[in-house]
């Protein structure tokens, strides 16, 4: 999981004219893959010397590579911006206050970056053009195993960009659009049935659930109606 995710934000960034964005929205943006691989390291803090050297699983190692190699400026960007405050002052007050949990060294930047650092205007554009991604990671679905994953895979996304954005990403109707559009079964019942039975394992993650089966349910009489004779599902 995420190895998708990482291609997606490759292809992403070949395809964004540099003009759309501003320097805050690429460095948001453009180091969200870091979520998805060990680029630092276990979270060591003294990681970037040789980031290229970790050891990274042999199948992606050239994909992972070169997502660090063109992304990592912003990820040091952003610690930069915070140094003081997760480094020597986190630390510092998890010591005095005995805390055992690690302090994230991913998420929690990207978090506080895109809420201090980010303009009103800047953070709905982020949240807009995320919703670009699911176009480049989502797979064909040939089978009812292609569905999960493509859902696995939006899950994932919307977890990490949930948490991020300190609760403020939803998908939109484009996202959906180009899960729909990957749909290759014979019967596109099916397709919504099986959609349908996947996204119900995801009761428990409320938010994902709800803004899924709302879009999906306006895009698709089909989805619609597998919905309304679902019995015990989250309003």
């Amino acid at each position: 999981m995420g190895v998708l995710i990482i291609k997606a934000l490759v292809e992403f960034k070949k395809e964004t004219n540099d003009k759309e964005l501003t320097e805050n929205e690429k460095t948001f943006l453009f180091s969200l893959g870091f979520e998805y691989q060990p680029v630092l390291n276990d979270n060591k803090i003294n990681v970037f010397e040789n980031y290229i050297d970790i050891n990274f699983s042999n199948k992606y190692t050239n994909l992972r590579i070169s997502y660090a190699e063109d992304n990592v400026y912003y990820l040091i960007r952003i610690y930069d911006l915070l140094e003081d405050r997760i480094f020597i002052g986190k630390i510092l007050r998890d010591l005095i206050d005995e805390k055992n949990k690690t302090f994230d060294y991913l998420r929690e930047p990207l978090k506080i970056f895109y809420k201090e650092f980010l303009t009103d205007e800047e953070k709905t554009h982020a949240v807009k053009l995320a919703n670009e991604l699911p176009k480049y990671f989502l797979q064909d679905v040939l089978s009812f195993k292609d569905i999960q994953s493509n859902i696995e895979e939006m899950f994932s996304f919307f977890e990490l960009m949930y948490y991020t954005t300190d609760g403020k990403f939803r998908y939109n109707d484009k996202a959906v659009d180009y899960l729909i559009a990957k749909n290759k079964y014979n019967i596109h019942k099916t397709f919504f049935k099986h959609l349908r039975d996947v996204l119900l394992t995801y009761q428990k993650s409320a938010v994902f659930f709800n803004n899924m089966k709302d879009l999906l349910i306006k895009a698709s009489p089909y989805f619609k109606e597998y919905m309304k004779n679902t019995p015990n599902q989250l309003s």
